[in-house]
C-alpha cells in the first residue's frame, strides 16, 4: 500500500501544495471527494516534512483518480531510469568479491582467446563464495561473462545485485496473516484506519510505561476488537490471525520517553544533553559526596554493619580523599560527621576555593564555610565565584566524585573480604543460604586497608582526561608549576562551625547545652538576656559572650559553674562578691536614668489631655415598671428610707385594724 505526500501530489496534479493540503484535509475530516474520487487520507507524525513537528497528510495512491495514478507511475519510471545505480543493493562485499574473480579476465582484450580462456579458468576453479562458505554449485562461463559485461558497462555498480523496486515501502499492514484476511473483507481505507488506531494504542501504552510483553498481549486483543468493529468475522478466524509481531510494538518504543520523564527522574536526567567538562585549572576545587561501602564490618558489640564514608575528589587531579565512619544502628551520616571530614580534608589538602556538594541534609554544615572560602578564593585569585555549589538532584555528571566512587568500589575495594556486592537483596556469600562473612578484623583495621587502597588508586595511571598519568603525577605537575596549598588554623574552623544564640541569665548563670556557665560579667546581669557563641559539633571549654546590641564585641568568657561547698569561706566570699556586684547594677543604671515621678507625670498627662467626649442624651428608657421604684429607693438617704418604712408599717397596721373591725361586725349581725 503506497502513500504519497501532499507535495508529491501537487507535482503530479499540477496544482499548488496548499490546494492539495486543503483537499486532503477535507477528505480526511468530512469525506469530501476530489476530482470525483473518494480519497483515503491519513495524518502522519514524524520527520517527513509538512506542517508543525513534521506532521503531514498522505493519500493512498490507489484511491486517486486513474490519470493521477498513471502520471505518478510515469514520473517514477523516469526517476528510476535516471538513477539506475541507486537501485542497486549496496553490498560492497559482494561487488568486491565478483571484481576480484573477474580481474584476471579484464586484463585481456574483449572477444580475445586469452579472455575466453581466463573466463573458463575462473568458472572451473571458483569453489568458495563471498561469505567463505562453499558454493552450492559451480559458476558457469555465462555468469562470469555477464559480470564482465556489467562491470565494463556500469563499473562496480554493475556487479551489485539489483535492489527491490519497492525497497523501503511497507508491503504488509500489521501482520502478514491479518493483512491477508483484511484485504478479503475490508476496504483499503478501513485497513489504514485500523492500522492508525492500533498504532496510536501501542504508542499510548508505551507512553504510560507499560511493559512490552503486556503491550504485545493487549495489542492482539485490541486488533481483534477493531477488526470486529470494522465488520470482519473474527469468530470464524484463528487466534493466530490477530497475533501482532513483536517488531510492531518495538518500533513505537520512542514514546516510552514520556514514561521515563514521568516515572524515572534519574533515567530521564541521565538522558539530558550535557557539556564535556574539563579538568580544573588548579587543584583547589573539590567535590564531596557520601559513599556506602559494599562490605560488612562487625561493631564492638558484635553486630554487623555496613560502614559509610565521605569522599572528596579534586577536579584538577582526580585524587580521592576518604574518611570512613562506623555508625550505630538506624543512624545515618550527620552534619557532625561532615564537619569532622572537612577538618581532616582541609588539614591534608589545604583550603579549596570551591566546594561542590550534594543536596543531602548531612551537608547542611558546609555552607557555614562560605565566608571562610570566600577569603581563600581571593588568595587564589578566584574572585566573583561562588565558594559552595549545591548540585541539582539526579545530576550525577555535575559531581566527578561519583565516577571516582564507582571506580573505587568496583576496582579497588571489591576484592576485600566481607564484600557483598552492590545488590543488598542478592548478596555475595561464601556459602549458599548463609550470610556473608564480615571483614575479618576490627573497624580500625578496615580503615587502614581502605586508606592503602585509596593510595593505590591515586598512584595508578588513568586514561581519559589524565591521558595515562596517575592522580599523584597530575598533582605533582601542579606542584612543579609553583602550586602551594593554604591551610586554615583550627580556631578559624571552630568559629566557622559555630552558631550564635541568646540565653537568659539566672541566679546560676546561663544554661548552654544542658550545663550552667558563669563569669564575673554575668553576676550583675541576672534577669537579662545575653548573646552566646557555641560550637555546633564540638564542646568548647569556654562560652564566649557578646551583647545582643553589638555582636562583634566579646564581653566575656563563661566557665562551667560547678557545684561548691557552701561552708567553705572562700566560696562564701565569692558568693558575697557576686551579691555586691548584683546590687551595684541598679546604682550604675540609675546614673544614666533616674526613676521618674509617676504621680506628677500622670497629673501632667491628664492636664494635657482634651476633655472627655460625651454624646447628647435623647431620653431614658425604662422597660420594667419596677425599675423606677427600685431606683427611687436606692437614691433615698437612710433617714428617708426609715421614715418611709415607718409610714408603710403604720398604714399596714391601720389596714389590719379595719379588717378586724369589719370581721367583728359581721359576727354581731351588723350591730356595732
Amino acid at each position: 500500500m503506497a502513500y504519497i505526500t501532499s507535495r508529491q501530489l501537487s507535482e503530479v496534479a499540477g496544482v499548488t501544495q496548499r490546494a492539495c493540503k486543503k483537499a486532503l484535509r477535507a477528505a480526511l475530516n468530512f469525506g469530501t471527494p476530489w476530482r470525483e474520487a473518494h480519497l483515503s487520507v491519513r495524518f502522519c507524525h514524524g520527520a517527513k516534512g509538512g506542517g508543525r513537528s513534521g506532521a503531514s497528510y498522505e493519500v493512498l495512491l490507489s484511491s486517486l483518480p486513474v490519470d493521477i495514478q498513471q502520471a505518478w507511475k510515469a514520473l517514477q519510471t523516469r526517476s528510476k531510469a535516471s538513477s539506475a545505480p541507486a537501485l542497486r543493493d549496496d553490498r560492497p562485499g559482494l561487488a568486491s568479491y565478483r571484481l576480484h574473480l573477474i580481474q584476471p579476465a579484464l586484463v585481456h582484450p574483449p572477444r580475445s582467446r586469452e579472455r575466453a580462456a581466463a573466463v573458463r579458468t575462473i568458472a572451473e576453479t571458483t569453489r568458495i563464495g563471498p561469505d567463505g562458505q562453499p558454493l552450492p554449485q559451480s559458476l558457469s562461463t555465462k555468469t562470469v561473462q555477464r559480470w564482465i559485461a556489467a562491470y565494463e558497462a556500469q563499473g562496480v555498480a554493475g556487479l551489485m545485485p539489483r535492489a527491490r523496486r519497492d525497497k523501503g515501502e511497507r508491503r504488509v499492514v500489521i501482520s502478514q496473516a491479518w493483512f491477508a484476511k483484511a484485504r478479503a473483507y475490508l476496504h483499503s481505507v478501513a485497513v489504514a484506519r485500523i492500522d492508525d488506531e492500533l498504532r496510536a494504542y501501542v504508542r499510548s501504552m508505551h507512553a504510560a510505561g507499560e511493559t512490552p510483553g503486556r503491550i504485545l498481549f493487549r495489542t492482539g486483543m485490541k486488533l481483534r476488537e477493531l477488526s470486529a468493529a470494522a465488520g470482519m468475522p473474527v469468530d470464524e478466524m484463528n487466534k493466530a490471525v490477530f497475533s501482532v509481531p513483536r517488531v510492531y510494538v518495538v518500533n513505537e518504543r520512542l514514546w516510552r520517553k514520556i514514561a521515563t520523564r514521568d516515572r524515572d527522574a534519574k533515567a530521564w536526567h541521565d538522558l539530558r544533553p550535557s557539556m564535556i567538562r574539563k579538568l580544573a585549572e588548579r587543584p583547589t576545587e573539590f567535590d564531596i559526596d557520601a559513599m556506602h561501602f559494599d562490605h560488612t564490618v562487625r561493631r564492638p558489640d558484635g553486630t554487623v554493619a555496613y560502614p559509610k564514608a565521605i569522599v572528596a575528589m579534586c577536579r584538577a587531579t582526580h585524587r580521592l580523599f576518604v574518611v570512613p565512619f562506623l555508625l550505630d544502628q538506624r543512624e545515618g551520616l550527620r552534619q557532625q560527621h561532615v564537619a569532622l571530614f572537612i577538618e581532616a580534608l582541609l588539614d591534608q589538602w589545604g583550603t579549596p576555593d570551591r566546594l561542590t556538594i550534594d543536596n543531602g541534609g548531612e551537608f547542611g554544615a558546609v555552607p557555614d564555610l562560605s565566608d571562610l572560602l570566600q577569603i581563600v578564593s581571593q588568595v587564589h585569585s578566584a574572585n566573583g565565584r561562588r565558594p559552595v555549589i549545591h548540585a541539582q538532584p539526579y545530576n550525577a555528571r555535575a559531581k566527578v566524585v561519583e565516577n571516582g566512587i564507582g571506580v573505587l568500589q568496583r576496582v579497588w575495594l571489591a576484592g576485600l573480604p566481607g564484600h557483598v556486592g552492590n545488590n543488598r537483596i542478592n548478596k555475595k556469600t561464601q556459602k549458599v543460604g548463609r550470610p556473608t562473612t564480615p571483614f575479618p578484623g576490627s573497624f580500625d583495621l578496615f580503615c587502614d586497608i581502605v586508606q592503602m587502597r585509596v593510595r593505590e588508586y591515586n598512584a595508578a595511571p588513568q586514561r581519559g582526561k589524565l591521558k595515562g598519568r596517575s592522580p599523584d603525577e597530575a598533582y605533582q605537575a601542579h606542584i612543579d608549576a609553583g602550586f602551594m596549598i593554604a591551610k586554615v588554623d583550627r580556631a578559624s574552623l571552630m568559629l566557622a562551625f559555630s552558631t550564635r544564640d541568646e540565653a537568659s541569665v539566672g541566679k546560676f548563670g546561663i544554661k548552654v547545652n544542658g550545663q550552667y556557665w558563669t563569669c564575673k560579667e554575668l553576676r550583675y546581669r541576672s534577669g537579662e538576656k545575653i548573646g552566646v557563641l557555641k560550637g555546633r559539633f564540638h564542646d568548647w571549654p569556654l562560652v564566649p559572650l557578646f551583647d545582643l546590641n553589638d555582636e562583634r564585641t566579646i564581653i566575656g568568657y563563661a566557665e562551667p559553674n560547678k557545684e561548691a561547698d557552701g561552708n567553705d569561706p572562700a566560696n562564701a566570699r565569692k558568693q558575697k562578691q557576686g551579691e555586691r556586684s548584683f546590687n551595684a547594677r541598679p546604682r550604675e543604671l540609675a546614673k544614666v536614668a533616674r526613676p521618674a515621678d509617676l504621680i506628677a507625670d500622670t497629673k501632667e498627662s491628664a492636664a494635657a489631655l482634651p476633655p472627655a467626649v460625651e454624646a447628647p442624651v435623647s431620653g431614658i428608657i425604662v422597660p420594667n415598671p419596677q425599675a423606677g421604684e427600685i431606683i427611687a429607693e436606692m437614691v433615698k438617704s437612710p433617714r428617708e428610707r426609715r421614715s418611709s418604712q415607718a409610714r408603710k408599717a403604720q398604714a399596714e397596721h391601720k389596714r389590719e385594724v379595719e379588717k378586724s373591725a369589719k370581721f367583728t361586725r359581721l359576727l354581731l349581725g351588723g350591730k356595732t
